[in-house]
């Protein structure tokens, strides 16, 4: 009898957690995010986790102009400076000014800079397989596979009315 009951206790508490880490799993995947608040958009690649957002692009409505932030550069590049990146998809590329800021949590730089609504890349970012990301001598990717329309409604959220 107690054999019994230790045996359901227990598959309890692993059916709880098996439960607990599969509804864990879509916050802990990052994928691109399309969302809109107070009159500003965003469109991210990441997870839940604002650490583990390699890259955010924000905008007010209307306006034309878009933010652009990404959140890890690398070790040589240096904090609070004004420097050129660049963001390329396929063939189109984008550049931008901006500024690198101090990222404590990462250990390597931030960078924020601008670009337009209307820029080519939103529209190349459908087609394309990657994002390639270049601050200074910092060059990362990110997918592009589950994209879908996001970036076309960001861009046309942000543009200029």
């Amino acid at each position: 009898m107690i054999f019994v009951f230790v045996r359901s206790i227990v598959s309890g508490v692993l059916l709880i957690a098996v439960t607990a880490s599969l509804s864990a799993q879509p916050a802990d995947k990052r994928t691109w995010r399309l969302r809109s608040e107070a009159g500003q958009s965003f469109l991210t690649y990441g997870t839940d986790n604002a650490e583990d957002t390699p890259i955010t692009f924000s905008c007010k409505a209307g306006r034309g102009a878009v933010e652009v932030f990404i959140n890890e550069t690398a070790a040589g590049v240096k904090a609070g400076r004004s420097m050129p990146a660049s963001l390329t998809a396929d063939s189109v590329t984008a550049k931008l000014s901006g500024r690198t800021m101090t990222n404590e949590e990462a250990g390597t730089p931030s960078f924020r800079g601008a670009m337009a609504a209307s820029d080519p890349l939103f529209a190349a970012l459908r087609p394309a397989k990657q994002l390639a990301m270049t601050v200074g001598p910092s060059r990362q990717q990110v997918p592009l596979k589950e994209i879908g329309d996001k970036a076309d409604k960001f861009a046309r959220l942000c543009a200029k009315r």
